[in-house]
């Protein structure tokens, strides 16, 4: 013998091994507008298919799947989005009468489709940033709504008519509703307005919290007055329960004992 013939890589070239044994690495990454998780069910069918066909010595093996960090960030959505809404539900049924209550509460999910319609036709995605954003926007889609409600359901237990209740709840709350539903959006604006590598990353979040907004102003201006009146016209009289009883007796008390005159005092000396 005069020589020995072997396959190697080139002096300095960069090798790489799994589990000691040679391999090559392959990344996949999708479009700009294509959609992480088909993309990975396209990756695990073409698997399925191709690994019984390779020969014993090959293997292909899946590692940093990054699909499955957008799937937990899907899943905490949910998670939050019927955590908030069970609690909305519950703290307005302290206040508010149930039916009430579930009405604005239906404003989260009515809200959020909104925006996804929105996000959908302006050509976004829903990507980490824009789930970071949804979840972030859970706790203010509802606070339009529970203004309207309340007034409008106040208005009807003295003595209101039901279409008058829930008109007149829209309309007296329209001005102080928007007013401050447009303070929010103009605290988001500037994040449009951000260029670069930053800015692209950044741009989901104040798209999908404009989109929240516009969409809860609609939906507690044009969705939600049809039906509270509609509750409040098959809304029968029920006694309150002890513990309902004792809860507004609290609540009156603290407001007209301690929040009335501390807000007397605020205005009185504002300066």
């Amino acid at each position: 013998d005069i020589a020995t013939v072997e396959r190697r890589a080139k002096t300095g070239k960069t090798t790489i091994t799994y589990q000691g044994k040679p391999a090559v690495e392959l990344k996949l990454f999708r479009s700009e507008t294509g959609d992480s998780l088909k993309s990975a069910k396209i990756l695990h069918n073409w698997l399925e298919k191709t690994r019984p066909k390779l020969p014993p010595n090959i293997q292909l093996q899946v590692y940093n799947e990054r699909w499955e960090a957008i799937n937990e960030r899907i899943s905490l959505l949910l998670r939050n989005g019927l955590g908030g809404l069970v609690l909305v539900v519950a703290i307005l049924f302290l206040f508010l009468n149930g039916r009430v209550a579930f009405w604005v509460a239906a404003g989260i999910p009515i809200s959020l489709m909104g925006m996804l319609a929105v996000l959908y036709l302006a050509g976004g995605s829903i990507n980490m940033v824009s789930l970071f954003a949804m979840i972030m926007a859970l706790g203010v889609i509802v606070d339009d709504a529970i203004v309207v409600g309340e007034d409008g359901f106040t208005h009807f237990q003295i003595g209101e008519k039901s279409l008058l209740a829930a008109e007149g709840g829209a309309q007296r709350m329209l001005a102080p509703v928007t007013a401050a539903s447009l303070t929010t959006i103009s605290a988001f604006i500037p994040l449009m307005m951000i260029g670069g590598t930053m800015g692209n990353i950044l741009i989901d979040i104040p798209i999908v919290m404009i989109c929240v907004l516009v969409a809860s102003l609609i939906e507690c201006f044009f969705i939600l007055p049809g039906h509270l009146r509609h509750t409040f016209h098959n809304l029968k009289y029920e006694k309150p329960t002890k513990i309902r009883q004792k809860l507004d007796s609290g609540f009156n008390i603290l407001r007209d004992k301690y929040f009335r005159p501390f807000v007397t005092i605020i205005i009185d000396f504002r300066w």
